[in-house]
Protein backbone atom coordinates (compact mmCIF):
# COMPACT_ATOMS: atom_id res chain seq x y z
CA UNK A 1 0.00 0.00 0.00
CA UNK A 2 1.19 3.18 -0.63
CA UNK A 3 0.12 6.92 -0.89
CA UNK A 4 0.78 9.29 -3.13
CA UNK A 5 0.57 12.80 -3.34
CA UNK A 6 2.30 16.64 -4.84
CA UNK A 7 1.40 19.42 -6.84
CA UNK A 8 -0.31 19.82 -10.43
CA UNK A 9 -0.63 22.29 -12.78
CA UNK A 10 -3.26 22.87 -15.44
CA UNK A 11 -4.33 24.96 -18.09
CA UNK A 12 -7.47 25.31 -19.93
CA UNK A 13 -8.15 27.22 -23.01
CA UNK A 14 -10.87 27.76 -25.27
CA UNK A 15 -11.52 30.20 -28.43
CA UNK A 16 -14.85 30.48 -29.83
CA UNK A 17 -16.03 32.79 -32.62
CA UNK A 18 -19.67 33.46 -34.09
CA UNK A 19 -20.46 35.89 -36.61
CA UNK A 20 -19.44 35.47 -40.70
CA UNK A 21 -15.96 35.74 -42.01
CA UNK A 22 -16.11 39.09 -42.31
CA UNK A 23 -17.34 40.22 -39.27
CA UNK A 24 -17.13 38.39 -35.94
CA UNK A 25 -16.96 38.18 -32.09
CA UNK A 26 -13.74 36.03 -30.50
CA UNK A 27 -14.15 35.11 -27.26
CA UNK A 28 -10.65 33.61 -25.62
CA UNK A 29 -10.57 31.60 -22.23
CA UNK A 30 -7.74 31.08 -19.75
CA UNK A 31 -8.23 29.31 -16.79
CA UNK A 32 -5.25 27.96 -14.82
CA UNK A 33 -5.35 25.58 -11.77
CA UNK A 34 -2.93 24.42 -8.91
CA UNK A 35 -4.14 21.00 -7.78
CA UNK A 36 -3.38 18.94 -4.90
CA UNK A 37 -4.05 15.18 -5.47
CA UNK A 38 -4.35 12.49 -3.12
CA UNK A 39 -4.31 8.76 -4.11
CA UNK A 40 -3.55 5.32 -2.79
CA UNK A 41 -2.34 2.45 -4.91
CA UNK A 42 -2.27 -0.93 -3.83
CA UNK A 43 -0.09 -3.66 -5.30
CA UNK A 44 -1.47 -6.57 -5.98
CA UNK A 45 1.17 -8.44 -8.10
CA UNK A 46 5.19 -8.81 -7.97
CA UNK A 47 7.47 -10.88 -9.69
CA UNK A 48 11.52 -9.92 -9.91
CA UNK A 49 11.17 -6.41 -11.64
CA UNK A 50 7.75 -6.24 -12.60
CA UNK A 51 4.58 -5.09 -10.45
CA UNK A 52 1.07 -4.63 -11.33
CA UNK A 53 -1.02 -1.91 -8.77
CA UNK A 54 -4.47 -0.58 -8.74
CA UNK A 55 -5.08 2.93 -7.51
CA UNK A 56 -7.90 5.53 -6.54
CA UNK A 57 -7.93 9.13 -5.46
CA UNK A 58 -9.48 12.46 -5.48
CA UNK A 59 -7.56 16.11 -6.77
CA UNK A 60 -8.63 19.33 -5.41
CA UNK A 61 -8.07 22.09 -7.78
CA UNK A 62 -7.90 25.70 -7.41
CA UNK A 63 -7.89 28.60 -9.52
CA UNK A 64 -4.62 30.94 -9.60
CA UNK A 65 -5.49 33.51 -12.37
CA UNK A 66 -8.53 33.37 -14.58
CA UNK A 67 -9.55 35.46 -17.82
CA UNK A 68 -11.70 35.95 -20.35
CA UNK A 69 -10.61 38.19 -23.86
CA UNK A 70 -13.46 39.47 -26.32
CA UNK A 71 -13.01 41.16 -29.47
CA UNK A 72 -15.21 42.29 -32.15
CA UNK A 73 -13.47 41.50 -35.94
CA UNK A 74 -14.64 43.56 -38.73
CA UNK A 75 -13.00 42.86 -42.10
CA UNK A 76 -9.46 42.05 -40.14
CA UNK A 77 -9.85 44.99 -37.74
CA UNK A 78 -10.39 44.89 -34.11
CA UNK A 79 -13.06 47.27 -33.62
CA UNK A 80 -13.67 46.46 -29.79
CA UNK A 81 -11.56 44.50 -27.07
CA UNK A 82 -12.59 43.29 -23.64
CA UNK A 83 -9.98 41.90 -21.20
CA UNK A 84 -11.99 40.25 -17.84
CA UNK A 85 -11.22 38.37 -15.05
CA UNK A 86 -13.60 35.33 -14.07
CA UNK A 87 -14.73 33.64 -10.47
CA UNK A 88 -14.35 30.50 -10.75
CA UNK A 89 -14.81 28.05 -8.40
CA UNK A 90 -12.50 25.03 -7.00
CA UNK A 91 -12.63 21.53 -8.87
CA UNK A 92 -12.55 18.28 -7.37
CA UNK A 93 -12.08 15.38 -8.93
CA UNK A 94 -11.96 11.67 -8.77
CA UNK A 95 -9.76 8.92 -10.61
CA UNK A 96 -9.51 5.07 -10.59
CA UNK A 97 -6.74 3.20 -12.34
CA UNK A 98 -4.34 0.33 -13.28
CA UNK A 99 -0.93 0.17 -13.48
CA UNK A 100 2.18 -2.06 -14.31
CA UNK A 101 5.76 -0.78 -13.51
CA UNK A 102 9.30 -2.28 -14.55
CA UNK A 103 12.10 -1.28 -12.20
CA UNK A 104 15.22 -1.41 -13.36
CA UNK A 105 17.10 -0.64 -9.54
CA UNK A 106 15.26 -0.77 -6.23
CA UNK A 107 14.19 2.88 -6.53
CA UNK A 108 14.13 3.51 -10.13
CA UNK A 109 11.83 2.38 -12.82
CA UNK A 110 8.81 3.17 -15.42
CA UNK A 111 5.44 2.81 -15.33
CA UNK A 112 2.34 3.04 -17.79
CA UNK A 113 -0.91 3.42 -15.95
CA UNK A 114 -3.83 3.75 -17.95
CA UNK A 115 -6.64 5.95 -15.53
CA UNK A 116 -10.38 6.99 -15.79
CA UNK A 117 -11.08 10.52 -14.26
CA UNK A 118 -14.35 12.19 -13.22
CA UNK A 119 -14.59 16.18 -13.09
CA UNK A 120 -17.56 16.99 -10.23
CA UNK A 121 -19.87 19.19 -11.74
CA UNK A 122 -18.46 22.95 -9.52
CA UNK A 123 -21.95 24.74 -9.27
CA UNK A 124 -20.52 27.22 -12.05
CA UNK A 125 -21.76 28.29 -15.35
CA UNK A 126 -18.57 28.67 -16.94
CA UNK A 127 -18.45 25.96 -19.83
CA UNK A 128 -15.06 24.29 -20.42
CA UNK A 129 -13.93 20.81 -21.64
CA UNK A 130 -14.28 19.00 -18.18
CA UNK A 131 -18.25 20.62 -18.24
CA UNK A 132 -18.60 19.06 -21.55
CA UNK A 133 -16.75 15.78 -20.98
CA UNK A 134 -16.54 15.13 -17.08
CA UNK A 135 -15.54 11.61 -17.95
CA UNK A 136 -11.97 11.31 -18.96
CA UNK A 137 -9.82 8.95 -20.19
CA UNK A 138 -5.59 9.26 -19.26
CA UNK A 139 -2.66 7.39 -20.27
CA UNK A 140 0.41 8.34 -17.60
CA UNK A 141 3.63 6.93 -18.63
CA UNK A 142 6.89 7.84 -16.95
CA UNK A 143 9.94 7.38 -14.51
CA UNK A 144 9.04 6.74 -10.80
CA UNK A 145 11.70 7.26 -8.10
CA UNK A 146 10.65 5.20 -4.97
CA UNK A 147 12.10 4.26 -1.66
Amino acid sequence: LSIETGLSYTRLASTISTGSINAYVQEQQRLHYLGVPFRLSWQWYSMAHLSLYSSAGMMLELPIKSKVSISHIVNGICTFQKEASLDVPCQLSGSLGLGVQYDFTPHFGVYLEPNLQYFFDDGSDLKTYRTEHPLQITLPIGIRFHW
